[in-house]
């Protein structure tokens, strides 16, 4: 088995379970393209750390809409922006496999929470990490394109809470560059 697929979760330097995740798919052939393991993006603190930030979205977007599965690491509430690259994940037809039984984040608007809410019966929940290795691989070898039966005003929804993620994150980006172009210049200290 050849193929790459990514995680989305709890993501955060040092979580020594989801690298572990990680370990046991490269064993079966499966490469995870995010997240990376440099995770650099949180000790960065440039003015281009956010559009880095931009880029990286992006390639993790183009890896769920490409892979043919979604994993969600989820050993703490699904927030927004988890939230978000499940619903893409289900625009895109990919079977998804959780680690946990889902939890949402109190602050999580109702639309996303709903929308996953009412699709959960199509979702794999599974502690991958407990499985064998031939378990797992068969597992992922049965897994195929979902029809998660949206209906057209979810999938116009669903697409404006996408367009609006990436949206926030050029403006936060846009928003950095001012701020730095705005601050005083500094002049150098002479030798």
């Amino acid at each position: 088995m050849n193929d790459f697929t990514q995680i989305s979760g709890n993501i955060r330097p040092g979580n020594t379970a989801l690298y572990a995740l990680k370990s046991l798919l490269s064993l079966i052939g499966i490469k995870v393209a995010h997240p990376s393991q440099d995770e650099s993006l949180f000790y960065e603190t440039d003015a281009k750390a956010q559009w880095r930030h931009y880029d990286r979205e992006l390639a993790f977007y183009q890896s769920i809409a490409s892979s043919p599965f979604h994993i969600v690491y989820n050993d703490s509430p699904i927030d927004t922006e988890i939230a978000t690259q499940i619903i893409y994940a289900m625009l895109k037809n990919r079977p998804i496999l959780m680690t946990g039984a889902p939890n949402f984040a109190e602050s999580l608007a109702p639309l996303p929470r709903d929308t996953i809410k009412k699709h959960i019966h199509y979702v794999h929940s599974i502690n991958l990490a407990d499985l064998e290795l031939t378990e797992l691989s068969m597992l992922l070898a049965k897994l195929k394109p979902v029809d998660y039966s949206f209906s057209k005003q979810e999938k116009v929804l669903m697409r404006a809470l996408i367009r609006a993620h990436f949206r926030g994150i050029l403006a936060e980006s846009r928003e950095a560059r001012l701020a730095k172009s705005r601050s005083p210049i500094r002049p150098t200290e002479e030798v």
